[in-house]
């Protein structure tokens, strides 16, 4: 189960000297697994970002899954809203933090698998983000009202098997995602890409031998995997796997 979570720190008015952005990255650091979560600093004694802090709690609110269930098969749909306060990244290039003071992003998220038919399994995911915004900017970060870097419009992948015969399963996928500008934005987007993947088994003893062989990245596509200000990491090219599994 997927819960939205905010983090809250409260009485700031006690100590105003506080440098908010220091504790937001301190609480990231000791909390890692929350490093998703927003952070929210406010004062219920004089009201200072209570009311922002209400709208981000609608925001995650408005957050929706709808699950469609069948026997063997479930599709999965979600219309999101999210607000980031005092966002915090760093570059591992020139190892510079940067912030924004807050960012939103909004769209549609898609799942299905399971078995269509007997024979018959696929598997889907689907993101769309139209909209994504830097709301407040921070010097030396990225501009306020931009789309925040690495941030595709579209992403998404889809896997299907199917048995040809009680012993012989073949299967095929699409990997793909639109173009998206590096940390920072630099000024420049890497390409959008799709690759293909392709599977075979054959089970030569039921439930003791099985051989398969995979191709991944089928066409040996040159694409940018992760991005950075100054370079980038390409996504592996074709490669082939051929294994044999026995059980006693």
């Amino acid at each position: 189960h997927h819960k939205p979570v905010i983090i809250v720190g409260n009485k700031i008015d006690l100590a105003p000297e506080l440098d908010l952005q220091k504790w937001d990255a301190y609480i990231k650091q000791q909390l890692p697994g929350l490093d998703h979560a927003p952070v929210s600093f406010l004062s219920a004694q004089d009201g200072t970002n209570v009311h922002d802090t209400i709208d981000l709690l609608f925001d995650l609110r408005e957050q929706t899954r709808i699950e469609m269930p069948t026997g063997h098969f479930t599709s999965r749909a979600a219309i999101f809203r999210t607000t980031k306060l005092h966002e915090r990244n760093t570059d591992p290039l020139v190892n510079l933090v940067t912030l924004s003071g807050k960012r939103h992003a909004a769209g549609v998220e898609l799942d299905l698998t399971g078995r269509i038919t007997p024979a018959w399994e696929v598997y889907g995911s689907y993101m769309w983000i139209p909209v994504a915004k830097i709301d407040q900017g921070v010097a030396g970060s990225e501009g306020q009202g931009t789309r925040p870097s690495l941030t595709p419009r579209h992403s998404g992948t889809i896997w299907s098997t199917y048995k040809l015969t009680p012993a012989l399963r073949v299967g095929g996928g699409l990997n793909a995602r639109s173009s998206q500008t590096p940390i920072r934005n630099p000024g420049f987007s890497a390409p959008r890409f799709v690759t293909a993947d392709l599977m075979a088994e054959f089970t030569a003893l039921p439930e003791r031998l099985v051989y398969k062989i995979n191709v991944s990245n089928v066409t040996d596509k040159l694409y940018a995997d992760q991005l950075y200000t100054g370079h980038y990491i390409p996504g592996p090219g074709r490669l082939i796997q051929a294994t044999a599994s026995f059980t006693s």
